[in-house]
């Protein structure tokens, strides 16, 4: 990355707090992990959402916003290897798959590819759900 600052936002501050609340870790342990990803998805490199609004599921309408940040425990169900951040979609992605079919899925191309279209799709247009949908079915065109 380049030598660009980031600053942390209270969107950032408020769900770190929550964080804490959930995961337990201090605060200043999320936020440090906020701040060295740089409010990016570890997994995709897009830009997330920390706002309490994308974050809050409405009882039968939309849930969390795909993009929305969530916790990752890089070890799965263990806090032994810590946390990452990602998006909500792609955290759930990952939980249908066990660890090491995973990493090695990481390495392919067709994942490459899918996470390059995630980032297109944030950069393009962060609210389209249905867009994010269509990326995860690979019907886009």
């Amino acid at each position: 990355m380049g030598s660009t600052s980031f600053t942390l936002t209270p969107d950032h501050r408020r769900w770190a707090a929550s964080a804490q609340r959930k995961y337990g870790q201090g605060l200043e342990y999320w936020l440090s992990l906020i701040a060295s990803q740089r409010g990016l998805c570890a997994l995709s490199r897009a830009p997330l959402l920390f706002d309490a609004h994308a974050g809050t599921p409405v009882a039968g309408g939309d849930s969390q916003h795909p993009i929305y940040a969530v916790v990752d425990h890089c070890l799965p169900g263990s806090d032994e290897q810590g946390h990452q951040i990602v998006s909500n979609d792609l955290n759930d992605l990952k939980g249908h798959l066990p660890a090491a079919p995973f990493a090695a899925l990481r390495r392919t191309r067709a994942w490459k590819d899918l996470m390059a279209a995630w980032r297109e799709q944030v950069l393009k247009d962060p609210n389209d759900r249905d867009a994010f949908r269509a990326i995860r079915r690979g019907t886009t065109s």
